[in-house]
């Protein structure tokens, strides 16, 4: 469902969503769920200065409702769950800082980090 919400880019049903999974006893989120929900939120513009407000942000426990201090929250919150992400959530999440900042992107020459290609099956012997 998370998954889904986010594919829409209805970045308010996410963080409703989100930290009532977060907050409901016996579910344990993995640092994959931290880096699809601030991914999101990325690519939809919601972390820069003057971004508009996600509706029902503050309603769903959070202490902001757009712009750089959300990140810092889901940030913190990530870091009190998860000790580590993987090198393919880091590449997610910088990809997702770069295409939301295209512009600014561009003048500072940052790139998106391409997937890595699978490695061909090679059974033949040397």
């Amino acid at each position: 469902v998370l998954r889904a919400y986010c594919d829409q880019g209805d970045c308010s049903a996410v963080l409703k969503l989100f930290n009532r999974m977060r907050n409901s006893p016996g579910v344990i989120l993995e640092p994959e769920n931290y880096v699809l929900v601030i991914a999101t939120l990325a690519e939809c513009g919601y972390f820069k200065k003057k971004s508009k407000p996600i509706a029902g942000a503050i309603d769903a426990g959070y202490s902001v409702s757009s712009g750089p201090k959300l990140l810092d929250e889901l940030a913190i919150q990530m870091a009190d769950d998860s000790l580590d992400i993987t090198s393919a959530s880091a590449r997610r999440l910088h990809n997702a800082f770069i295409s939301a900042n295209a512009r600014e992107a561009m003048i500072s020459n940052l790139q998106e980090i391409p997937s890595l290609a699978a490695m061909p099956v090679n059974n033949e012997l040397a």
